[in-house]
Parts: structure tokens; C-alpha cells; sequence
């Protein structure tokens, strides 16, 4: 933010507002002496982020057109274009001047007592250089709906600000896919592995399809697992694993051996056994569903999903199972622990259920503490 700190801000936005704010007055909104202040200011004026002029209205002064001017030039010889554009610099009636790109070379605005007035401005103009003048096209303002309304502050912040939620990408799976469903949803997402972004960012899906140990490998590639653990565990923000995702986070994974997950759940990721078991288990399955967790709130006791997977979790303390589903044995489908929540179903390929998962997920505000009722013990 062309090196502005919270403070500088703070002193632009106020006046921004209202310009005639005194020193002291601005010193105390932001807890800054009025000398300080001051200098800050004067800072920012010598950086041309801002400068501090009196705007006057060419209508009160008896000058109610505004008009458009389109140029087109036949003659771009540098000395004959630099004598036209400072005399286009030099001319009182003309208060803007833009190089443009597209069948135009220049756009300028005029401002005009009347159509005769803007008559002899244009004659005098073209009576000069006509010579490197092919086209003058003019077009006057008939209404003003936004003008030096813009608010800078607002852009900087916008601008400043992440995306609701960040998919992690980490090279495996169905990033695409959660976005295009949150996108289905009108939620503001994007898809990265950028650090920044995922600090900015409001909530974090991390998504997967794949073996427990690459996606460890991957993450670590990536140079995410720190940053992961202090949005996540540290400052709360709102998680969300998928599949790969929802494993990952767990202690330990025996899928090709024993490998470490990120260990932010005391569980397990074990393989479904069985000799009348079809493995991996794919397709639409029932997870009976603790109404209680803020991302199945408002559903059905009994909601389907689609699963694609050989491995589940067990969880060490199994109050933080949420959705439970059976597959042979009774599973984890969804767990919750604080704000930290993860299934083992795909919801962005789940249809109506699945989309509700992740709106209501985008749209947390609030995550309560872990809901009570065991589902699978």
C-alpha cells in the first residue's frame, strides 16, 4: 500500500472526510501529537500520494459546460506534438489532458460559458495546429452521476483485502472443483499456495485426493505447514479439510508404511479391512449428522455424500466426531474440533448437501466449541 502503515491511513481517511480536520484533532483519533501528525503528512504530500489544493467548480464561476474532446494526429514529430501538448498545458480552458491508447491519440476536457464560447476555443485551437490535427471530435457532458466521489481509502482496502476463503493448493486433487462450487455460491475464493494470500484470507479449505505420505511431501514442498499452523491453530481461523485433507491433519497415516500428519488432531488414519469389503469404498453413502456442528446445521439428521477413499480417521477422543457413516464398520465422516472442521466426503461433489457443507462454511462467523453428542464411539 506505497509503503503507508495503519497510521497514515488512518490520517488520509479522515481527511478524506473532511479536509478542514485541525492537527489536534486528527493527533487524537489516531494517538499522535499534531506535530507528528504533521510531519506525517508532510511525508506523504513530498511522496505525491496526496496533494493538498483547493478544488474549485467551474459552474460557480460561469462555466457550466464540460465537454470531451477525441484527437487524432497526423504529425507525431516530437517537436511539433511537445509545442501542441504544452500549449495545450498553457490554455485555461482546457483542464485535462490524456495520452490515450485505441484510434485516438490524446482526450482532453474543455470547460465553456456557452456553444459559442467552445466554438472559438475549438477554432482557435485547430487554427493553430491544424497543420497535425487529422480528427476533433466533441462530445459535451450532459449529467454528472459520479464525479470526485471516488473513495481511495475504500479501493486501497479492497484491494489490501484477501479472499473470503483460500483453497491450498499443494499439487493433489480437487482444487478446481471447490472452487467452481464455491463459486456456485457466490463466495469470494481463490485457489493458491501463496503465503500472503493465506494470511489475508478469512477461512482455508485444504482439499486433496491422493496417499497420506505425498500429501505430507507436498505440503511441505510448498513451504505451508508453518503458516497452516499458525492461521489455524494460533489465530483460529476457520478450516476445512477435505478427503486428503481431513487426514493430513491427523497424528500419524498407514497407507504405504507409517508416515506423520501435521498431528492437529490426536487420530489415526487406518484402512478399511474386510474380506466382502470393496475397496476403496466409492459412491453415495447416509452420515447420520450432529446437528449441533455449525457447517450441518439446518440439514437433515440423515444427509448423503460422496465418498472416493481406502483409508479413515480414528480419532483418539471421539466427541469430536460430528457425522458418522458405516462401511462395515461405523466411520468418522465429519469431524469438528473448535474451528477446525473436516470431512471424508467430497462435498463440492455431494450436489444440494455437499453445497450447503461449504455455504455454510464460507459463511461461519462465530465457531463455537465442539459439539457434545458422540456419534461413533
Amino acid at each position: 500500500m506505497v509503503g503507508l502503515d495503519r497510521k497514515d491511513c488512518a490520517i488520509l481517511g479522515i481527511l478524506q472526510k473532511n479536509c478542514r480536520a485541525t492537527l489536534s484533532d486528527i493527533g487524537q483519533a489516531v494517538d499522535l501529537s499534531p506535530d507528528s501528525v504533521r510531519r506525517r503528512i508532510d511525508k506523504m504530500v513530498e511522496n505525491k500520494i496526496f496533494h493538498p489544493k483547493v478544488q474549485m467548480r467551474p459552474p460557480h464561476f460561469g462555466y457550466p459546460n464540460v465537454i470531451e474532446v477525441k484527437i487524432k494526429l497526423k504529425d507525431h514529430s516530437n517537436e511539433k506534438y511537445d509545442q501542441f501538448i504544452a500549449y495545450l498545458q498553457d490554455h485555461s480552458r482546457i483542464v485535462e489532458i490524456f495520452k490515450v491508447s485505441g484510434p485516438w491519440d490524446l482526450s482532453i476536457v474543455v470547460i465553456s460559458k456557452d456553444a459559442a464560447d467552445l466554438r472559438s476555443i475549438s477554432d482557435e485551437v485547430k487554427g493553430r495546429f491544424g497543420g497535425i490535427i487529422s480528427e476533433w471530435i466533441e462530445s459535451m457532458t450532459l449529467d454528472s452521476y459520479k464525479f470526485e466521489l471516488y473513495d481511495m481509502m475504500k479501493l486501497m482496502e479492497e484491494e489490501s483485502a484477501g479472499p473470503e476463503v483460500v483453497i491450498i493448493d499443494y499439487k493433489l486433487g480437487n482444487v478446481t472443483s471447490v472452487l467452481n462450487a464455491l463459486k456456485v455460491l457466490g463466495v469470494k475464493a481463490e485457489i493458491t499456495n501463496d503465503v500472503m494470500k493465506i494470511r489475508k484470507a478469512k477461512k482455508i479449505i485444504l482439499p486433496g485426493v491422493g496417499a497420506f505420505a505425498e500429501g505430507m511431501k507436498n505440503l511441505k514442498e510448498v513451504g505451508l505447514i508453518k503458516v497452516l499452523y499458525e492461521e489455524v491453530l494460533v489465530k483460529k481461523k476457520p478450516f476445512l479439510g477435505i478427503c486428503l485433507g481431513m487426514q493430513i491433519i491427523c497424528t500419524k497415516g498407514y497407507e504405504g508404511g507409517e508416515f506423520k500428519g501435521l498431528g492437529w488432531i490426536d487420530a489415526e488414519v487406518v484402512r478399511f479391512e474386510g474380506e466382502n469389503l470393496r475397496i476403496p469404498h466409492i459412491g453415495w453413502n447416509d452420515v447420520k449428522c450432529n446437528l449441533a456442528c455449525p457447517i450441518l446445521s439446518n440439514g437433515k439428521d440423515v444427509q448423503t455424500f460422496y465418498f472416493v477413499h481406502s483409508y479413515f480417521v480414528k480419532p483418539k477422543d471421539s466427541s469430536i466426531i460430528v457425522g458418522s457413516c458405516d462401511y462395515g464398520i461405523p466411520f468418522a465422516a465429519v469431524i469438528q474440533k473448535e474451528n477446525i472442521f473436516a470431512t471424508q466426503f467430497h462435498p463440492e461433489k455431494s450436489q444440494h448437501e455437499g453445497l450447503e457443507i461449504l455455504r455454510k462454511f464460507a459463511t461461519l462467523e462465530n465457531v463455537k466449541e465442539t459439539p457434545d453428542t458422540v456419534l461413533v464411539s
